[in-house]
């Protein structure tokens, strides 16, 4: 996608705790040649405070992958498959189509092998077989195989994908609120709608995570486990993946081992082959060669069926990713980010950040909704009118408890004990006050403090001074 001066549109994607796509950012650069890439790059790390991705899925663009490996050179960095796929779809496609049982091996072979060795040797079994050694397209296929092949990233973490689909869904929702001939002013208001509607679409999500009675696939008490520590989307993951369990038979291979063999003739996303799961128990230690948690952060069907095998009722904290839990981004409940925000811009679709904004945004749709109801009869306005009034009357009633207690607190902690000394002319009096109550210095100093005691006390806190 390009704008109204012919520069590329680059937009980062990132993943949240939900397994939701979000913006990182984006940019417009004037060429897509190295250098404006290594400027694209060095200005996200500037805004990322110097920290690199851990991995990146790009198409494949050979100036982009220099960039990439100049200013990240730490992180895992892979082609999109389907890009790859679909370039070859005119030449391979045919080809495969003609031969069913070729197109079997040839999936076998991309999608299922878990290491480098074998993918090598299942692709050199396959190009003896039908002859396919002086196929030019298959030998360029194979040239670029460590770029895109999942067995040569079996251990970097991509979180549930493979391509670049999450940025080109991203693109297909920004051409439906920009297109080409805006400015860029205007370009960037509309791009400030999308991260909005994005935002209020993620705290939603984590308004909905303490729902605990999350629907199950079994009865399994390591599955209530996953209910209760991962959010709720991550869960739904974990639990379809946990249905999985029920394709495989368990057979033991020695004394750490265990052989899991499909019961039906294909298992979805595994294939038809077998795996090796390694359990050592008392250390708590579980591995499997599909080496779906290096790549998701989730444990795979086959560890979680030896994990049910052996009677273990809660997942390993070992194995419980902190970035797909509720512990993912710290709550604060003493800060609230929006205090500043006037009323109807948050109704409108600000960010909403806490439970309290996200109360004023709930009760606003509802009452919305129930105004065009109340205003079709005078039967429905009148009850609603009732209502409201009722509902006035007792949140009155709860502010004035509220300030009652407030007060009595106050006093409870001024309350001195006092003596006077003298007859009823003497005007001098002597405080004697308990050790952890404050100094009055007299009646009409503390008639004078109790009508700004509010802003002494934040006064004095927010310069860290304490009177004692």
């Amino acid at each position: 996608m390009t704008n109204m001066y012919d520069m590329p549109f680059a937009p980062f994607i990132g993943i949240n705790r939900h397994g939701q796509s979000f913006m990182l950012g984006c940019a417009f650069i004037r060429d897509e040649k190295i250098p404006s890439y290594v400027w694209l790059f060095e200005t996200f790390l500037e805004a990322m405070q110097g920290k690199a991705p851990v991995s990146i899925i790009t198409d494949q663009d050979a100036a982009m992958r220099c960039a990439i490996a100049q200013i990240f050179p730490n992180t895992n960095h892979r082609n999109c498959r389907w890009h790859i796929m679909d370039k070859f779809s005119g030449t391979i496609g045919p080809i495969l189509a003609a031969d069913e049982e070729l197109e079997e091996d040839f999936k076998e072979c991309l999608n299922y092998t878990v290491t480098p060795d074998e993918f090598e040797s299942k692709w050199s079994a396959m190009v003896s077989k039908y002859s396919l050694q002086d196929n030019e397209h298959f030998q360029r296929l194979y040239a670029i195989r460590s770029s895109f092949v999942p067995a040569y990233y079996m251990h970097c973490f991509y979180p549930f994908l493979q391509s670049t689909q999450r940025s080109e869904g991203f693109n297909s929702v920004l051409k439906k609120y920009v297109n080409p001939n805006m400015s860029v002013l205007h370009f960037v208001r509309q791009y400030q709608k999308i991260q909005d509607k994005c935002l209020v679409a993620q705290d939603g999500q984590d308004f909905r995570i303490d729902d605990r009675e999350r629907r199950r696939w079994s009865k399994y008490p390591i599955e209530k486990h996953a209910s209760v520590v991962y959010t709720k989307n991550l869960f739904y993951r974990f639990s379809k993946e946990f249905e999985k369990t029920a394709e495989y038979d368990v057979r033991p291979e020695g004394q750490f081992q265990y052989l899991l063999e499909p019961n039906n003739k294909f298992v979805y996303g595994y294939g038809k082959r077998t795996y090796i799961v390694t359990a050592v128990v008392e250390e708590e230690s579980y591995y499997c060669e599909c080496s779906k948690f290096d790549r998701d952060g989730m444990l795979c069907c086959h560890i979680m069926k030896i994990l049910t095998r052996l009677g273990v009722k809660t997942i390993p904290q070992r194995y419980i990713l902190k970035r797909w839990t509720q512990e993912a981004i710290p709550e604060n409940e003493n800060v609230d980010p929006n205090a500043h925000v006037p009323a109807d811009f948050i109704a409108r679709g600000m960010p909403l950040n806490n439970k309290k904004t996200l109360w004023f945004t709930n009760l606003s749709t509802a009452f919305a909704g129930l105004a065009v109801e109340g205003c079709a009869s005078k039967e429905t306005y009148t009850i609603m009118d009732g209502h409201i009034k009722m509902m006035r009357a007792e949140i009155d009633e709860i502010k004035q408890r509220k300030k009652s207690n407030a007060r009595k607190v106050r006093g409870s902690k001024r309350a001195p004990s006092v003596c006077v000394y003298g007859d009823d002319n003497t005007t001098n009096m002597t405080i004697i006050a308990s050790a952890d109550a404050q100094s009055v210095p007299g009646p009409i100093v503390q008639n004078v403090l109790s009508e700004h005691d509010t802003n002494v006390n934040e006064n004095t806190a927010s310069t860290g001074i304490i009177f004692l």
